[in-house]
Order: structure tokens, then C-alpha cells, then sequence
């Protein structure tokens, strides 16, 4: 942008790399003219979307001889302008003129950044869209980042997330996660950590796809997630927002910043309540469930102790108590692991089979679920600048204590019989510590070294139960099972686990910028990890049948050693442009089953591994009211930790190896100040390679057997859609009041934003079941509303799923018993939200 163009702030999003978003600068200069005719031929693609009033309006800033004059400001425009009565639109404010993307600054490379110049696909959030767009939920942020899949599955604890098609859920309790999510810079050993937390006060979200080993090490081997919040400042600062919406939504968010001790104390608390009555009815009792309560509050203060040391407390709490996520049936008829199919329980327990609707909003779970998490932790971080021959550089140390407490009861066989239950209790602490010492920017040769250690602890207590329902079936599994059943008519397999594991790590990633075109990255980190478990299986009953067996003690450990290397070249050939190529590894270690495993299965699985090749572009242009980014990748995983369900047991096994290909790609464009629209797209083919011993259907299990095995070798993953689009349009102008406004109301501004996202059609579950599959769906929400021009306040009303899209999330087949299962995603909601900020 002009360098003396005066800039203002407007609340308008911007897409980032891939579908992040951030507030755009608008400048007011005088050069409106010039601005206009080198965007025309892309103004020409939009001029739908820009009232003819612009154009007017635009016009009206030129003398009358032709001379290019500054326009007014908004506050200068007087309503009875004869040039404006004559124009019959309700705007009667003159936008500033001109309009350019503001620079987003990540901190990828753990030193800040603008993001046009970092050589990794990223996807950033920023806290304007996240406002602008009503982001609230954990699990939206796939809505607008492409290639990025997160879902709860029967409840919070089990949320998988997936980058380009590389993921698992958190079923078994051993396996840790593709995706490592951070919160300022603290890895969350558990998905359930993250995802039952509000995004309140939250300063950025970055998605780094791809392996992220060097810096960010653990868990990172498909990409990272990057939560950063807001530090507190020296200025008083307060937020206040309410929601209220359809299903009993009904929220509160709020945020004070406060000085404590002139430029020295400072601190800031943010706390929400987030709650719903739920969307879906269970025929058994008339209860509303799949409904949503939460609440947490965080505490940030900042000492700055002296010119050269910054220190930052964070506290944190956060607790979920809902009815999440109960299942829908899709089928009861199928094959059945034990011989007992819902055809067989209709007739011994005289109870009929409900219709099936996948998308009737009606579910018939005889049990109450529950779905309890509790989150906790402290952190410091200390940032010295470091004296001497080491002048310029930081000193930084982060450490931090979490603890995660975790109940979830599913009913089992998902229907109004009392035949299954499953009940998980996990109790999660774990401690790290970082040191890095970071060079100063701006140098031929930049730099950032580190040490870090990480330790988790997790005791986790699984309970799977027969019932009466499904015992009263005359079969001779049945008379057997009846001799052990207990004081509640229940027989019972139980798990109980106690994990341990100790990570150290060193890392380093140097730039070094040869010419002001090129500069060359390397990195490299390098882990140890050492891990043990105790656990038990105790059955009920001791025949090897389903999910019983005999009683077995174990007691496991394994350590393992791993480089992970990266390297990138960049060149700017001109100054709004950069393209970069990469190579970079990423690395998850093995672990242990933690869930029943049957006869000759292993009880441990292997190292997962991935390279991933990239080449990719950062483009800005016309006086930065446009940019255009792509990047291009080719991946490979070796020993992919493949975690799969045969309806009786959940178990990971390394498949052989698959690769994972596409495109990221976005587009951003302010062709007027009171418009901004943006599009990203993401391509990825994720096959796998070699899997030839993967598990079965359960229809090829009837036709082959227990124990049988597939061969899905150039097939694809599940849950991995080829294509993913996200697009949105925001407007934003001036409302004129036939009043004199008090400061606090006016002047008044009315925005409107539309917002849609694709997914292409996939498989539901690991042994792509042709019965568990979801078609292409579209999500269309919308906003609009008025706020304070100064942000005092604002209303908004919006709707989200707007076209009341039916989709399922996830797909599974009914555990020991026939038919099949899903759990849909969010019905059409709406509602309105008020914010003040004083």
C-alpha cells in the first residue's frame, strides 16, 4: 500500500493462505482513479456483487475538471448532498477509498513472520474472523480450512483430526495423535484436550499442513495446529457477549484486560458458558440429547521485570457435561460377530424395531450418555533478551502442567434395547518444558535452537457390557454367557491401563538469505522416546469369543530414537511474489492396543513416518488488493497407524505404506472498501499403497470368518474427501441515521457476510464398508447485522447450515450386534448474537 496513505480500520474479513482470515486497512489517498482502472478487469468478475452506489459514490470523489481530490471522510458527507439525494439507495455515507490486504504476521517459524513469506501451506484465523464468521466451536475450524477433517466420534474424547487425509480418532487410548494441536506453544497430549474448548480471546489460528518434526516435534507427522491466544496489555480493555439461538442455545463470553502497575503488571481473564438443549429426541424416554454444555475461564498475566525479561503466568479450567454424540441408526439388519442380530431381540423381547430415518432427528438409546471432560493447567514462559557477544538474541522457556479427566458411556447398540454398553474413564496429566534461544530478524543468517522434554501419564478404565436384551436370544453363546452374568444381568469385559511416556528432544532450523532473492532453510531435531505400560483384561467370561477372552496381565516397554530433517529453498523473483520447494520428515512414535486384542494380534504397533515433498507460491498484487497462493505436495507414510473397528474390538495395526498427493490453494480480493471476497480450495488423493492385512467388513468376516483380512492396496483412506472449497463475501457500509447520535451509538455500520463450504464424497470407516459412505455435501451459512463503527458494539443475527444440509460426521457398524450406525452432523440453527466492548 501507499506508505502515506492514512490507513482506518473496517471490520471486513480477509482470506489467508488456504482459507484464513484476518480485518483488512483501508487508506485514504489520492490515487482512487488509478486504483480503479488497473482492478477493472477484476471488478468486472464481481460487479454483481458491488452496488451501483459504489461506482457513484467513487465518482462524486473527482472535481468537476477531471483533478483527482482526496474524498471525505465518512463524517464529512452531509445527507442532503444534491449529488447523493439523487442516488436511490439507503447508503448515504462515503466509504474511504481504496482498499488493500493487510499483512498477516504468523509465528510458524517460531519468530514472527509475515505469512506471504514463510515456505510451509498454512491456513491462518485470525480473531477478526473468527468474530466476523461466529467461530466458536473447535471442530468448525474444517468449515474453513481446506484439506483439515475434525470430528468428534461417540463423544469429545474421540475426536479425530485429520490433515490431507492423514489421521486417527482417540478411540484406543495408546494411539497418540497425527495432528499435534498447540495451545501458545504447549502441545495437548489428547484431541479431547482442544476440543472441548471454547475459541474465546483467541488472537490467531494457525494450521501448518504437512510434517512439522523439526520445530514442533512431537506427534506432528501430517501437520500442527497452532492456538494462539491473547496476551494482556497495558490498556483497560472488556468484552461482554451473549448468544441466543434455536435448541435452547444460550452463551456467554467475556474478556477484561486490566493494567495493574504502570507499564510492568498487567493481566487479562476471559471466561465463557456455552450450553444447548441438544437437536436430537430419543424415542426411549423423550429426552433431548446430543445437546452441548460447556464452561472455562483462562487468566493471562504478563511482568515485564525488567528491560530484558518478560514473564507470562497462564491458568487455565474448562469442563464439558453434555450428551454428545449419540448415534443414529442406519440399519438393523447386517451381519452379526456373536449371532444375535436386532431381528432376533425384536422377537424374544417383544420390543419392535423403530423405523429407520437416518435424518429424522430421532434417536432410541436406551442409556443416558455421558460425555464429561474436565481440563486444567498452568504454564510460564520467560523471554530474556540475552547481553554480551548474544546481544539481540531471546532467551526463551516455556514450561507447563495439563490435566485431563475423561468419562464417556455410550450406549453401545445404539437402540432402545438394553444390549451393549461401553463406558471409558481416562485420567490424562502430563509436563513439558521448552528452552530455545532464538537470532534476531533481519539478518543474512536467522536461526532458532532448542531443547525439549515432554512426560504423559495416562490411566485409562474401559468397561464393555452385554445386556439382558441381548441374552435373552436363545443361541449357544448365549447359555454360556447367562451362567457369568452379574448382580445387574450384565456380563462384562474390562480394561485397565497405565501408560507412561518420556520424550527429549534437541532441535535447530537455520535461514540463511544468500541474495535478497534467495534464502536456503535447513532443520533438523532429534528424539528419543521411551514408553511403558501395565495393564490388565479380565472377562466375565474366559472363551476367546467376541470381546472376552482369557484374563491377561501385560507389561511393555519400548524406547526408539528418530531424525527429523527438513530443508527449503525460496526466491522471491520479485517482490510480491515467493515460491519455495521443501522436503520435510515427520514422526509419531509406536504404542500399545489399550483395547481388548484377540488371539495372534499384536498388543503393540510400530513407528508412523512421513516425507512430504513441496512446491508452492505466495503471490500479492495490484497494490495488494489481491493475493493468490498455491502449493503443491507429494506425501509418504510408512507403517501408517491404521486404527480400525471389526464391531467387536478396536485395534491399531501399521498399514504398509500410502501416499497422500494434491493441492492447497486460495484467492483473496478487495476490489471496493466495503467488499472483500475470498475462495480456497483443497485436492488430496490419499491411497494406500500396501495394507494387504487390513481388517475385514463384518460382511466379509460372515462369509470368511473371524480373523480374515483385506487387501486395500491402491485404495483410499477413509474420511479423506478429494475435494474440499471454501468461498465467502462480506459487505460492510455505512447506515445513516435520521438522528444526531450520541458517540456510543453511532456512526452505525451494516455488514453482511455468506459463507460456503464442500466436501466431496468419502468412506466412513478404516475397511471402507460400501454401507458406511457419505456423499458430497454443501454448508451455507449466513450473517448480517449492525455494529459501532468504533466497535463498541455490534448485533448480529445468523443462521449457520442455512440450506439444513443432511450429512453424517462419522460411520461405524453396530458393535456385536447387525446394522449399522452414524452420527449426523448440525441441523440448520439461528439465532442472534449482542457484543459490547468498552
Amino acid at each position: 500500500m501507499n506508505g502515506t496513505a492514512e490507513k482506518t480500520e473496517m471490520q471486513v474479513g480477509q482470506v489467508g493462505e488456504c482459507g484464513g482470515l484476518s480485518r483488512f486497512s483501508l487508506s485514504q489517498n489520492n490515487t482512487i482513479a488509478m486504483r480503479l482502472a488497473r482492478g477493472l478487469c477484476v471488478l468486472a468478475l464481481v460487479a454483481a456483487c458491488v452496488t451501483n452506489r459504489s461506482w457513484v459514490l467513487a465518482a462524486a470523489a473527482q472535481s468537476t475538471d477531471g483533478a483527482e481530490t482526496a474524498p471525505p471522510s465518512p463524517g464529512e458527507v452531509p445527507l442532503e448532498d444534491p449529488k447523493l439525494d439523487k442516488v436511490p439507495l439507503i447508503i448515504d455515507k462515503l466509504p474511504p477509498a481504496g482498499a488493500g490486504i493487510d499483512e498477516i504476521v504468523v509465528t510458524a517459524q517460531k519468530r514472527e513472520e509475515n505469512l506471504q513469506d514463510v515456505p510451509i501451506s498454512i491456513g491462518v484465523l485470525s480473531d477478526a474472523t473468527i468474530e466476523d464468521a461466529g467461530i466458536t466451536e473447535f471442530d468448525s475450524l474444517s468449515e474453513y480450512v481446506p484439506n483439515l477433517s475434525i470430528n468428534a466420534v461417540t463423544d469429545t474424547r474421540t475426536t479425530a483430526i485429520r490433515i490431507r487425509g492423514i489421521g486417527q480418532t482417540g478411540f484406543n487410548a495408546g494411539i497418540e495423535p497425527s495432528v499435534g494441536v498447540l495451545i501458545d506453544d504447549i502441545y495437548q497430549g489428547r484431541s479431547g484436550m482442544v476440543a472441548a474448548l471454547d475459541l474465546l480471546d483467541i488472537e490467531r489460528v494457525e494450521v501448518l499442513r504437512g510434517p512439522q518434526g523439526t520445530l514442533f516435534g512431537k506427534n506432528t507427522a501430517a501437520g500442527a495446529i497452532r492456538m494462539i491466544t491473547h496476551r494482556p496489555t497495558f490498556e483497560h480493555e472488556a468484552t461482554l457477549q451473549t448468544v441466543f439461538g434455536n435448541y435452547g442455545t444460550t452463551e456467554v463470553r467475556g474478556v477484561v484486560n486490566v493494567p495493574i502497575f504502570d507499564d510492568k503488571l498487567a493481566t487479562r481473564v476471559s471466561g465463557y458458558y456455552a450450553a444447548n438443549d441438544g437437536w436430537d429426541r430419543n424415542l426411549f424416554n423423550g429426552d433431548l440429547v446430543n445437546s452441548s454444555n460447556k464452561s472455562g475461564f483462562r487468566n493471562r498475566t504478563l511482568l515485564q521485570a525488567t528491560d530484558e525479561l518478560e514473564l507470562v503466568f497462564t491458568g487455565d479450567w474448562a469442563q464439558e457435561d453434555d450428551t454428545c454424540c449419540v448415534s443414529d441408526i442406519l440399519s438393523y439388519t447386517g451381519p452379526s460377530q456373536l449371532g444375535v442380530t436386532f431381528a432376533d431381540m425384536a422377537e424374544s423381547t417383544g420390543i419392535p424395531l423403530p423405523k429407520v430415518d437416518p435424518f429424522d432427528r430421532v434417536v432410541d438409546a436406551n442409556q443416558k450418555p455421558t460425555n464429561f471432560l474436565s481440563i486444567w493447567g498452568v504454564a510460564l514462559e520467560a523471554n530474556y533478551d540475552l547481553p554480551g557477544v548474544l546481544s539481540d538474541h531471546v532467551l526463551t522457556s516455556l514450561s507447563a502442567y495439563r490435566h485431563y479427566d475423561a468419562d464417556a458411556l455410550v450406549d453401545g447398540d445404539f437402540s432402545i434395547y438394553d444390549a451393549v454398553i461401553q463406558q471409558v474413564m481416562e485420567d490424562f496429566e502430563q509436563a513439558s518444558t521448552e528452552l530455545r534461544i532464538a537470532s534476531p530478524s533481519g539478518e543474512d543468517l536467522e536461526y532458532v535452537t532448542g531443547l525439549y522434554f515432554y512426560y504423559q501419564r495416562n490411566k485409562t478404565h474401559d468397561v464393555t457390557a452385554i445386556g439382558p436384551d441381548f441374552l435373552s436370544v436363545d443361541t449357544p453363546v448365549n447359555a454360556a454367557l447367562r451362567t457369568v452374568v452379574n448382580a445387574d444381568g450384565y456380563v462384562t469385559s474390562t480394561n485397565m491401563n497405565d501408560y507412561h511416556s518420556y520424550s527429549y528432544a534437541a532441535f535447530g532450523q537455520a535461514t540463511y538469505h544468500l541474495t535478497s532473492q534467495w534464502s536456503v532453510t535447513g532443520g533438523l531435531r532429534l528424539t528419543y522416546e521411551r514408553k511403558s505400560r501395565s495393564g490388565t483384561q479380565v472377562s466375565d467370561f474366559k472363551a476367546p469369543i467376541g470381546i472376552f477372552g482369557p484374563d491377561i496381565t501385560l507389561n511393555e516397554e519400548f524406547d526408539v530414537f528418530n531424525p527429523t530433517p527438513m530443508i527449503a529453498v525460496r526466491y522471491f523473483p520479485v517482490e510480491d511474489i515467493m515460491t519455495y520447494a521443501s522436503i520435510a520428515r515427520g514422526f509419531k512414535s509406536g504404542g500399545f492396543n489399550q483395547l481388548r486384542t484377540q488371539g495372534s494380534r499384536k498388543t503393540q504397533f510400530d513407528d508412523e513416518s512421513g516425507t512430504s515433498y513441496e512446491a508452492g507460491t505466495r503471490t500479492t498484487w495490484l497494490d495488494q488488493m489481491i493475493t493468490a497462493n498455491a502449493t503443491f505436495f507429494y506425501s509418504m507414510y510408512d507403517d501408517f497407524q491404521a486404527q480400525s473397528f471389526d464391531g467387536t474390538s478396536i485395534f491399531v495395526t501399521n498399514a504398509g505404506s500410502l501416499t497422500s498427493w494434491g493441492f492447497e490453494g486460495d484467492l483473496v480480493l478487495v476490489p471496493h472498501p466495503s467488499v472483500v471476497l475470498g475462495t480456497s480450495l483443497g485436492f488430496t488423493r490419499a491411497t494406500y499403497d500396501v495394507f494387504d492385512e487390513a481388517e475385514c467388513t463384518v460382511e466379509q468376516v460372515a462369509e470368511q470368518g473371524i480373523g480374515c483380512l483385506q487387501d486395500l492396496s491402491g485404495k483410499p483412506l477413509d474420511n479423506s474427501p478429494e475435494l474440499t472449497t471454501y468461498a465467502f463475501i462480506q459487505f460492510e457500509h455505512m447506515i445513516p441515521l435520521p438522528w444526531e447520535t450520541p458517540a456510543w451509538l453511532g456512526p452505525v455500520m451494516g455488514t453482511l457476510r455468506a459463507e460456503h463450504s464442500y466436501s466431496s464424497s468419502l468412506y466412513l470407516q478404516q475397511d471402507l464398508d460400501p454401507n458406511l459412505t457419505q456423499g458430497a455435501y454443501n454448508i451455507v451459512n449466513l450473517r448480517g447485522g449492525i455494529r459501532n463503527a468504533d466497535d463498541r458494539w455490534d448485533v448480529t443475527l445468523w443462521t449457520r447450515n442455512v440450506l439444513d444440509e443432511d450429512y453424517n460426521l462419522v460411520g461405524f457398524d453396530t458393535p456385536i450386534i447387525s446394522g449399522y450406525a452414524a452420527v449426523n452432523g448440525p441441523p440448520r440453527t439461528f439465532g442472534v448474537t449482542m457484543t459490547v466492548r468498552f
